[in-house]
């Protein structure tokens, strides 16, 4: 299960306010100071099995119509819950938060828009791209906006994932009054997926949420060119849901003969983030 440290101390409190991403437009000092929390432990950045929790540092926009800001995770409760504070208009009514804070994050018609990046870092932090609507209480219960592919590899170089259909491009959300989540719709802009793979270790790879894989295709460079299909076994992937290939490093060893398998692997639930 994941863990997080707990933390107790001051809220940090964003200075980062914007109202417009206008380049060289004067910071906007938004003057209402207002607290969000996080609710049932859904969290965002680190993974252990299939638990996340709020690490300190931890970044997010919120969102209001005509305006835009950032604030911190102070977490509390083990890391379960977080607090988030920090300053917003004072007409300001309706209040949206997404994760990772990001400056193509944004509001129309009541509907709050993320990216599914082509060009991804691999960290399952950046991965965990999420929306809420904050209730009444200001409670925030972040949802999954995308579907995600886990594996490990011991080789270092840029690395290319496809599966035949668009798997990277926006997310359009809506949610009702009390935050429940009431519609997720994705718009296709790439089919290709793009890593760049530093040193060893475990990486994701953020998907739009609903995707229905044709094959799994991993292309790694580094010097000569490497291209592996994985499965050609068919996947359906939904909001929320993680496949988890394992160690695929073998895959690109020169004795190894490439070429399609039929080899199927398994899709899991989070435990807490729908």
């Amino acid at each position: 299960m994941i863990a997080f440290s707990s933390c107790q101390d001051q809220i940090s409190i964003s200075d980062n306010n914007e109202e417009t991403p206008d380049k060289g437009a004067e910071e906007v000092v938004y003057p209402i100071e207002k607290t969000f929390y996080s609710v049932d432990g859904f969290s965002r950045t680190l993974l252990n099995s299939t638990q996340v929790l709020w690490e300190k540092g931890d970044k997010i926009d919120v969102l209001w119509d005509g305006g835009k800001t950032t604030a911190v995770a102070d977490p509390f409760n083990s890391s379960l819950e977080a607090r988030f504070t920090t300053h917003v208009s004072e007409d300001a009514q309706a209040f949206y938060a997404v994760h990772p804070s990001s400056e193509a994050a944004s509001l129309s018609d009541e509907k709050v828009t993320v990216t599914v990046p082509a060009v991804q870092d691999g960290t399952f932090s950046s991965a965990c791209i999420a929306a809420a609507k904050a209730d009444a209480d200001d409670h925030l219960a972040f949802k999954h906006m995308v579907s995600f592919v886990e594996f490990t590899i011991d080789k270092c170089g840029t690395l290319t994932f496809s599966c035949g259909p668009d798997i990277a491009g926006n997310v359009a959300a809506s949610f009702d009054e009390d935050g429940t989540l009431l519609s997720c719709t994705q718009t296709g802009s790439d089919d290709v997926i793009t890593i760049d793979i530093p040193c060893s270790g475990t990486y994701y790879i953020a998907l739009l949420p609903d995707v229905e894989m044709d094959f799994l295709s991993f292309t790694l460079k580094n010097g000569s060119t490497i291209e592996y299909i994985l499965s050609t076994k068919p996947k359906t992937m939904t909001r929320g849901k993680l496949l988890g290939l394992g160690n695929i490093t073998d895959r690109f060893s020169p004795d190894r003969k490439l070429g399609a398998t039929t080899e199927d692997f398994t899709i899991v639930d989070f435990d807490v983030w729908f």
